[in-house]
């Protein structure tokens, strides 16, 4: 593993593991891990969540995640208030964690959302990207921690054409175009991680770009919509590198990829979210141009729908939805559902230009 020399608390089994014919994986040990990991020439697609601190959905988001990814490794890039839940390879965020401050010294705030809040969306893409480098995952799909899986990691990817990885935003494959989101991507080609963090981190430690956004969104951030974020970045990226990546978002075909569950999309509307019909356990919404009803490999949920995942679930008899159930109940008994990305990495106060 002569590449991976400056892999630090991992190390690699004396023996390879056989997976099958053509199918044979490097397995890593990190400390923190309970269990190895095979991820390397598998044809199983690991997926990989982000979280710091604990949240009421996450038992139901890991609850479907293992329910769907059959034999597919579920990672969870964390910290200690969430290294409780099961059938997840729990890894210390702090561990893959050493470009965050050079980003943390250049970033500069504009945006009406709270700078930790924004930090925190664009950092996670930097321990991401270094675990991935690290440990030699080239291939995952990553899942914000709103997200609830309703078909086989493997599937999913057999359903995307050739490309370095997937974004999504409502518009032809051809022309970027609103605004991009990564909260649903399959990286077939991690280095292109490694050349988006770049990009961001190089747009800090440019005075002048920094000085043209600041005068761009003054008046946004003012009138409290928004302002720079990670998926601006991600748009940018995207519409500079049209060529390395797959929309997603496509509701003509069988089987879609949802990019928000309170954005219509054409999809019809039921009180504030898009109407889902379950059919054997799987979610399909009607998509209104074409008067037909459409699968969802995923929906994303955000803001105030995070507290209705537990309606969508697609088995909610299964027994062993009680412990999630009641998992949710003890954090929010007990008020342990915030988290705090500053107690992580407890730098000096993020700056405020605007």
């Amino acid at each position: 593993m002569a590449d991976d020399a400056g892999l630090r608390g991992w190390a690699e089994h004396p023996s390879d593991v056989n997976l099958g014919r053509d199918n044979v994986a490097v397995v890593l040990y990190h400390p923190a891990m309970l269990t190895p990991i095979a991820i390397r020439e598998t044809r199983e697609v690991p997926v990989l969540f982000f979280q710091v601190g604990d949240a009421q959905h996450l038992p139901y988001t890991f609850w479907q995640a293992r329910h769907w990814a059959g034999s597919s490794p579920l990672i969870l890039l964390g910290d200690k208030a969430n290294r409780h839940y099961r059938g997840l390879e729990h890894v210390p965020i702090r561990d893959f964690a050493s470009s965050v401050p050079r980003l943390r010294d250049s970033y500069v705030h504009m945006s009406s959302n709270s700078d930790e809040f924004e930090f925190f969306c664009l950092a996670r893409w930097l321990v991401i990207e270094e675990f991935a480098r690290r440990t030699g995952l080239r291939e995952f799909l990553y899942l914000d921690s709103d997200v609830l899986l309703y078909e086989t990691p493997g599937s999913i990817a057999r359903l995307i054409p050739p490309c370095r990885m997937t974004l999504a935003w409502q518009g032809p494959q051809n022309s970027v175009g609103g605004v991009v989101s990564a909260g649903e991507a399959l990286i077939r080609d991690a280095g292109v991680l490694g050349e988006f963090c770049e990009t961001l981190i190089s747009f800090y430690e440019n005075r002048e770009a920094v000085d043209d956004a600041q005068e761009k969104f003054a008046e946004m951030i003012r009138n409290k919509k928004g302002g720079i974020s990670d998926m601006w970045f991600w748009t940018l990226f995207a519409s500079q590198n049209q060529q390395a990546i797959h929309n997603t978002w496509d509701p003509l075909k069988e089987v879609h990829l949802d990019i928000n569950i309170f954005q219509s999309g054409g999809f019809r509307i039921r009180e504030g979210l898009k109407e889902i019909e379950f059919r054997n356990g799987q979610p399909y919404g009607f998509y209104e141009p074409t008067q037909r009803w459409v699968r969802f490999a995923a929906l994303h949920f955000g803001g105030a729908s995070k507290k209705k995942m537990h309606h969508y679930l697609g088995r909610p008899s299964d027994p062993s939805l009680t412990y999630a159930r009641l998992l949710e109940r003890t954090r929010k008994g007990f008020g342990l559902n915030k988290a705090s990305f500053s107690q992580i990495f407890p730098y000096p106060g993020i700056p405020k230009t605007i």
